[in-house]
């Protein structure tokens, strides 16, 4: 059996339809916002960080091989002198190019953590995007012909002069279709989160 809905109002569904439209609006923005926010993210880990540490390891390399250079210039030179500061100059430019290595394999192995993790979140918002594109649709649809149908037939039990309890049944079984039609709506979304 069919479950019974009593509906008041033909207005109310009609409302519910309006607040289910910007609903659908609203949740697809959002969820374009994150997958936006997602992939700039992931570019900016994957991308715009690997590089920025790669450069500076070359650069800090290039650092180490300056400050080696001066340290073996003072040890070669013919005056004798304290070399203090050049040894100072390479353990520094040791130290820094160690660093910039550290965050180069960091940054590496976030962008893949990055993406594994996400990975579950993006495909779930893929889904929920296709349900707000395909079957949220659908539901209005539906939604639409059965409020034309309560229409039809409340108009009808006007012009036929129809009892207020025929007409109750024939509400009933209509807002029961409807509420069938929602609830195949709601169980398909169930489905894709």
């Amino acid at each position: 059996m069919s479950p019974q809905a009593r509906v008041q109002s033909v207005d109310a569904l009609r409302d519910f339809r309006v607040q289910l439209c910007l609903f659908s609006e609203r949740a697809r923005r959002a969820v374009l916002d994150l997958l936006m926010e997602v992939q700039k993210t992931g570019l900016w880990l994957q991308e715009d960080r690997i590089l920025f540490w790669r450069r500076e390891v070359q650069m800090r390399t290039q650092q180490l091989a300056d400050a080696r250079s001066a340290l073996n210039r003072v040890r070669l030179s013919d005056v004798r002198r304290d070399a203090s500061a050049e040894v100072a100059a390479v353990r520094h430019a040791q130290h820094v190019l160690e660093e910039a290595e550290q965050k180069t394999a960091n940054v590496k192995r976030w962008g893949h953590l990055f993406e594994s993790q996400t990975q579950p979140y993006v495909a779930q918002m893929q889904r929920l995007s296709e349900c707000l594109e395909h079957d949220l649709p659908l539901a209005l649809a539906h939604l639409d012909s059965m409020v034309a149908s309560l229409r039809a037939t409340v108009m009808g039990v006007a012009e036929t002069g129809i009892g207020i309890a025929a007409l109750s049944a024939s509400v009933s079984t209509i807002a029961g279709q409807v509420a069938e039609g929602s609830k195949g709506q709601s169980e398909s979304i169930d489905r894709a989160s």
